[in-house]
């Protein structure tokens, strides 16, 4: 063995589920702890057949994945440059790894939304993360001959907004920042106008799959990989709102121009995702529905005390639309306790899904208001029956996490 190696191994501590908590780094979507996901070689590309076709790099890229929203990332070109990107990646071999970017994909997204963009001939369309610009001139083919294109890596000219849709077809998966992508694509919408992208997201067993899903390709360059909920908060980081649905997806001003929405009446319909937490002490029911804040290892928490405890929603702004909830908890005061809450919206009750230690609802709204109360149907409260070294005569429900 190497000295080096040895040296190396000496070091590592032992095994510990502990540890995998003490790694990690911030969501760069919404600031949740991300945690360690999975480690992959660079030349890992996008195939469901031989994703290591062209043999080992022996560079590792390392992925991480949000506890909160799901965004599944990776730091490792969060200081690339445009001549980094178009040396290493966007070069001669690129059509190696992704032979239908530049005619095959562009056409037939062109022509789906030469059908969904009907009756928009007139509108001014800009196309964002063009790749070779066959898309703009599939459209113009189709009658829409204001689209114009434009790829921040490819160092053209900004184009003269404002625009009445920006369209962006399997490009955010290519940024370090989708934050930063999105706010960009905002400076050339129109206040009024829509933006219009297709993304491939995660399978619902990404947690099984790790990396050996075949879309986690650094060679692609698929930096960033997404969830609905994901999408969701970034949607609200960037003030706007997104539509889920069968792709493509899309994201809206809170209101929208008359050709806005006939554009977005063939998308999905709005789609919110909601953390919910324990409150703070001075929300009023604090001390009705809930036990002071604890602190164990596993974080700060707040046992319920009642059988329903009370969220008021906002900036739910388009209705219908669909809203999920996750409420994570820490503890419970038995073991299948959790398992029979229920979540309630509006009229609407529906039984609360178990994701490990977080309660997950999903409940279509229709009702208008500009605050949307959620109620968790827990059953009755209960003295703990464990002996203790200090006797708790409360009562106790679940152990709700407190907010980061």
């Amino acid at each position: 063995m190497k000295q080096s190696l040895a040296e190396t191994l000496i070091r590592l501590p032992g095994l510990d589920r502990r540890n995998a908590a003490k790694t990690g780094c911030e969501c760069k979507i919404c600031g949740g702890r991300a945690r360690f996901f999975d480690v992959v070689d660079f030349n890992k590309h996008c195939s469901e057949l031989d994703m290591y076709a062209f043999g080992p790099s022996e560079i590792d890229v390392s992925y991480f994945r949000c506890t909160r929203c799901g965004f599944l990332f990776t730091n490792f070109f969060d200081d690339w440059t445009a001549a980094d990107f178009s040396r290493f990646i966007y070069n001669a071999d690129y059509a190696k790894v992704d032979a239908e970017y530049a005619s095959i994909r562009p056409n037939a997204v062109a022509l789906d939304m030469a059908e969904r963009f009907k009756g928009c001939e007139a509108a001014r369309i800009l196309d964002y993360g063009m790749g070779t610009g066959a898309f703009a001139e599939r459209m113009r083919a189709f009658g829409f001959a204001r689209i114009e294109s434009y790829d921040p890596l490819a160092g053209r000219a900004r184009p003269e907004g404002p625009f009445d849709i920006v369209t962006c077809f399997e490009v955010i998966e290519h940024t370090p920042s989708p934050v930063g992508a999105v706010q960009d694509m905002k400076t050339f919408l129109a206040p009024d106008g829509c933006i219009i992208f297709s993304q491939t997201l995660q399978p619902p067993d990404i947690q099984e799959r790790r990396g050996s899903w075949w879309y986690l390709g650094p060679r692609n360059g698929h930096m960033s990989t997404f969830r609905p909920e994901s999408l969701a908060a970034l949607a609200d980081a960037t003030g706007l709102v997104f539509h889920l649905g069968a792709s493509p997806y899309a994201l809206s001003r809170p209101s929208n121009s008359q050709l806005a929405e006939r554009v977005l009446a063939t998308m999905g319909t709005p789609f919110f995702f909601r953390r919910l937490c324990a409150p703070p002490e001075s929300v009023q029911g604090g001390t009705e529905q809930w036990h002071s804040f604890e602190t164990s290892a596993e974080g700060s928490y707040r046992w319920t005390r009642a059988d329903a405890v009370h969220w008021t929603l906002h900036g739910l702004s388009k209705v219908p639309c669909t809203v999920k909830l996750a409420i994570p908890f820490i503890h419970q005061i038995a073991p299948d306790f959790a398992s029979h809450c229920a979540v309630r919206v509006q009229s609407r009750t529906t039984p609360a899904a178990l994701d490990g230690n977080t309660l997950l609802a999903e409940l279509a709204l229709d009702e208008p208001g500009g605050e949307v109360v959620v109620t968790l149907l827990t059953p009755e409260p209960r003295t703990p029956e464990q002996p203790r070294d200090i006797p708790d005569e409360r009562r106790l429900g679940l152990a709700i996490e407190a907010e980061a």
